[in-house]
């Protein structure tokens, strides 16, 4: 979703996307920030896009976290961070290469991606 397509007076409260690039080796561990503090009525919603595909995969709503399926396909690889929203991916495969996006729902709206290239040793 993006600021201009939602109604004008929630357009005024949101930030405009951006994206940023990580590049990390396979095997490492990521750690995609928000650089917000969670509160009370806060929601932050990670989704994985690869394609044309977008799946849920981490949610703080009301100081609850939710990580939906991400276990089919990080297993125990995947942490959010409660106080922040961040999201942690640890030993990281190039399967898990992609788009995330980031939406933070609080007094603003702000939408955010990073495109995570892993790259194996050799590449």
């Amino acid at each position: 979703m993006h600021c201009d397509t939602l109604p004008a007076p929630l357009r005024m409260r949101c930030d405009t996307d951006e994206v940023k690039s990580v590049s990390v080796l396979e095997g490492d561990s990521v750690t995609l920030n928000t650089d917000v503090k969670v509160q009370k009525d806060d929601q932050i919603l990670w989704v994985y896009r690869l394609d044309s595909s977008e799946t849920r995969i981490a949610e703080i709503y009301k100081q609850i976290i939710d990580m939906f399926d991400s276990d089919v396909m990080y297993g125990d690889r995947l942490r959010m961070d409660r106080q922040s929203g961040s999201l942690t991916i640890r030993n990281i495969r190039t399967t898990d290469s992609g788009l995330y996006k980031l939406s933070i729902f609080s007094k603003n709206i702000s939408y955010r991606s990073f495109s995570v290239n892993v790259y194996g040793e050799y590449n």
